[in-house]
């Protein structure tokens, strides 16, 4: 696994491929697979695999959606607050499942960030609950932008890692 975790870069570029009906049902696997606190299970997935769609999404965040505009799969990432008083942290979790099953798959995705981010004088959560008819009740942590890659980057080196943060008690 630590290898798998090396290796993962985000990845801003895809092939004008379509990602598998099975390896589609696996990163989904992956994200319902997600720990939660107390087992409250507040995460809900919107697997977007209509091209137009995508590249609307990009549109819901001012900043960086680059990685939107040519991936072919995207998988938002929400949860029911009144499920959960972390539900940031159980949607997190189970989009960083997504991030290592989209690695073992072979696959690169990019976290694009809404929650907290703006769509000009919007809030891009609402934005997107918009566009993809999501319900009031839930609120986006970020859009995972998957695709067969198209770039390629250099893993990071365990050796290389700071530990200047790591404290040994």
């Amino acid at each position: 696994m630590l290898e798998a975790m090396s290796r993962r870069r985000s990845i801003r570029k895809f092939k004008n491929e379509r990602v598998s009906e099975e390896n589609i049902k696996s990163l989904v696997d992956a994200a319902l697979l997600a720990p939660s606190g107390k087992n409250a299970k507040p995460c809900e997935f919107f697997v977007v695999q209509d091209k137009v769609k995508i590249e609307k999404l990009a549109a819901c965040k001012d900043g960086p959606t680059e990685a939107l505009k040519t991936a072919s799969l995207a998988i938002v990432v929400a949860a029911n607050p009144e499920k959960s008083d972390i539900w940031a942290v159980d949607a997190a979790i189970a989009a960083t499942h997504i991030l290592l099953e989209v690695e073992a798959l072979g696959l690169g995705c990019c976290w694009i960030q809404i929650m907290n981010r703006r769509s000009g004088q919007l809030m891009a959560d609402s934005q997107v609950k918009k566009l993809l008819n999501i319900p009031s009740t839930l609120s986006v942590l970020c859009v995972m932008a998957i695709g067969v890659k198209d770039e390629s980057k250099e893993g990071h080196a365990i050796e290389s890692l700071s530990r200047d943060n790591v404290h040994y008690l």
